[in-house]
């Protein structure tokens, strides 16, 4: 179901969340997240590869169209890694993903040159979410998974960088692993709203992906506050419906195949 992101944009305290299926986003719009996030996270939280940039277009697409089907309320997909190497195919990908119900697309923004992205589908009619702070596509590029914005060069040039972001037509900023003063003092200069991520409080919205914030992944960012322990609860039941079979209990009893 296609819900304009703009729609959502002018609240404040806005809560968005990162998952990728239809019973867990459910979840989230019956809690009240203003907005999910289908993100290319998704490699490394579901499907068990060691970065982000190995999901493809295509799986993004299914797991876009899976959240969008289920929900009433504003959709943002990620445009994967794979599409970001010239503007036509960041333009195919974008009208693919809305295609499939995305309300919005997110675009990483490791650099200034990148800010050209940004336009080139803004231009087609498609709100665009940069991400700047830690881009997890080209982590290499920027040293490594770490806070951005502790030296003051890196520190004035994402606040530059996030003023370009805006010109260019971005509806909303994610920052992403940024220091707290720094993001405070992005937010403070844009007029469109900021989502942090493991950077501080200082910004319009928080997002958090479902699974760590359940406590569902036992390898969650050391930054993620666990709103509940579902892994455990999860594993305490599975335990007992394994020991409830095997002590031939359950409905489904194990029995010794013949010879």
């Amino acid at each position: 179901m296609f819900t304009p992101l703009a729609k959502s944009l002018t609240k404040v305290s806005q809560v968005w969340v990162s998952t990728y299926d239809a019973l867990t986003a459910r979840i989230c719009e019956e809690a009240g997240v203003d907005v999910i996030l289908v993100g290319d996270s998704v490699a490394n939280v579901y499907l068990g590869f060691s970065s982000t940039v190995q999901i493809s277009l295509e799986a993004m697409k299914i797991f876009t169209g899976a959240v969008s089907r289920s929900v009433s309320i504003p959709v943002v997909a990620d445009i994967p890694f794979e599409s970001t190497h010239s503007l036509d195919s960041i333009k195919r990908a974008a009208v693919g993903l809305i295609k499939e119900g995305a309300s919005a697309v997110k675009l990483e923004i490791p650099s200034k040159e990148a800010v050209d992205w940004i336009m080139s589908v803004a231009e087609l009619g498609i709100e665009v979410v940069a991400h700047i702070g830690l881009t997890p596509q080209t982590f290499m590029k920027i040293g490594g998974y770490k806070k951005r914005g502790k030296e003051k060069s890196d520190a004035q040039y994402l606040i530059k960088l996030a003023k370009l972001c805006e010109n260019a037509g971005a509806s909303c900023l994610v920052l992403e692993m940024v220091k707290p003063e720094v993001a405070g003092e992005i937010t403070e200069s844009l007029s469109i709203p900021t989502i942090g991520i493991g950077s501080g409080s200082n910004t319009t919205g928080q997002v958090l992906v479902f699974a760590d914030l359940v406590g569902l992944n036992p390898d969650a960012p050391p930054f993620v506050k666990k709103f509940a322990n579902c892994y455990q609860e999860a594993l305490s039941g599975c335990k007992a419906f394994v020991e409830t079979v095997k002590e031939g209990k359950g409905e489904a009893k194990v029995t010794k195949i013949a010879d």
